[in-house]
């Protein structure tokens, strides 16, 4: 079964209101009550106007920096877009939902005509939980500045497609430099993933024949390998190079407990680690469990029916990215760009999640990036690629009935 795009783009409204309604509702006493919005609504209105760069300094002392970008970023949309209207907490929530609503629909209007029944549903549920926990006062809007930038890279025409994962790169290099510097793992765990898939597709240049055969389970078990292996170098430097940064990810990984006290989704330790004197190896396999617990969060289940619906949207995610994995000798090259993109945030969230609500609202920012991953906002470039591809279907099935 297949669903028209336009439904999809005509439910949005209905999709983001129903979002709301739990947000305030089901949700309120989390991410309503203990919003940090409540306390940037005065420095937003009465401020100054404070902006920041990043740069190496910050990165090796171990600060993730945002604040005041964060503030001045909103109070540059209230001084010229929004006109100085919204005042209070829920009125400046309704102004980001109708401004960053609109964007998305945007990115939803590159999407193709005709969608399986799967895909839709990943994208009504994607726009759900977009509602609950992006739209609203808080970095999350600020955070999807750059995955719709990046979006806009990746979905292109003027941008070659060779080109698209450099251009991607720069707009990572940008976020690290004005929001968060702990980005820059992005583009270590991007080049490495980078250097393996192109690799593997180097090794199926010589048997034609199987260029086009799916990648198979074992060599994306040894790309997650390689990850855990790229982490566990980072880490033995840190250890000898700059003691302050290996303290602050090891610290961010092991004590998520203490962090997030309140929360019921804070994700403990696995691993029975000493914590007081917890070596690399037992810190490099506790970031490998955690990867796999962000990308299948089935231990949430537990947590109650409200949590449901953040696990299956967590899975078609997941799904989504190793689908891209196995097909990434036929994929477009803006598809391999944003699965590499993907990957290298995945991969570098792992070093830095606490809790399990904070993983679905950093994952759902980077749906633009996901919807061209996935194929479901194709490029130009892939439209004429599929265009080819039937043509020469047709001219064989023609060949084979004249024969």
């Amino acid at each position: 079964m297949r669903v028209d795009s336009r439904v999809l783009i005509a439910l949005f409204p209905m999709l983001i209101i129903l979002g709301k309604v739990v947000r305030w509702t089901v949700m309120r006493g989390t991410l309503i009550n203990y919003s940090k919005g409540w306390g940037l609504v005065e420095p937003i209105m009465q401020g100054d106007w404070n902006w920041q760069f990043f740069g190496l300094e910050e990165v090796t002392e171990g600060n993730i920096g945002q604040g005041d970008n964060v503030i001045t970023f909103f109070k540059a949309l209230w001084t010229t877009i929004w006109m100085k209207l919204p005042a209070t907490f829920e009125e400046f929530e309704i102004f980001i939902t109708v401004t960053f609503g609109i964007l998305f629909v945007l990115v939803l209007l590159g999407m193709r005509r005709r969608l399986p029944l799967v895909e839709a549903v990943c994208i009504c549920l994607a726009c759900g939980v977009m509602s609950v926990y992006c739209l609203c006062l808080s970095k999350e809007p600020f955070q999807m500045v750059f995955f719709l930038l990046m979006y806009a890279v990746l979905h292109s025409d003027l941008i070659p497609e060779r080109q698209k994962l450099y251009w991607g790169y720069g707009v990572v290099l940008l976020s690290a430099c004005c929001f968060r510097t702990y980005y820059t793992l992005i583009l270590v765990f991007a080049i490495a993933c980078q250097w393996y898939l192109g690799r593997m597709r180097r090794r199926a240049r010589p048997r034609r024949q199987l260029g086009s055969a799916p990648m198979r389970w074992t060599s994306i078990a040894q790309l997650y390998l390689l990850a855990v292996v790229v982490y566990f170098a980072m880490m033995a430097v840190f250890s000898v190079a700059n003691g302050q940064l290996y303290d602050r990810f090891q610290d961010t990984l092991l004590y998520a407990s203490e962090a997030s006290g309140s929360s019921n989704t804070y994700i403990e330790n696995a691993l029975s680690i000493n914590e007081d004197n917890p070596n690399i190896l037992s810190v490099t396999a506790e970031y490998a469990l955690v990867i796999l617990r962000l990308l299948f969060p089935v231990e949430l289940v537990g947590n109650g029916p409200k949590y449901w619906p953040y696990i299956i949207y967590q899975l078609c995610m997941t799904v989504f990215l190793l689908r891209g994995l196995r097909n990434c000798r036929t994929n477009t090259r803006a598809q391999n760009a944003a699965l590499i993109i993907f990957l290298g945030y995945v991969f570098a969230s792992a070093a830095f999640e606490v809790d399990f609500g904070s993983w679905v609202r950093h994952c759902a920012v980077t749906t633009p990036v996901v919807l061209v991953l996935s194929g479901i906002c194709p490029t130009a470039h892939s439209r004429a690629t599929e265009g080819e591809r039937l043509v020469e279907q047709a001219s064989q099935a023609e060949m084979l009935t004249v024969g």
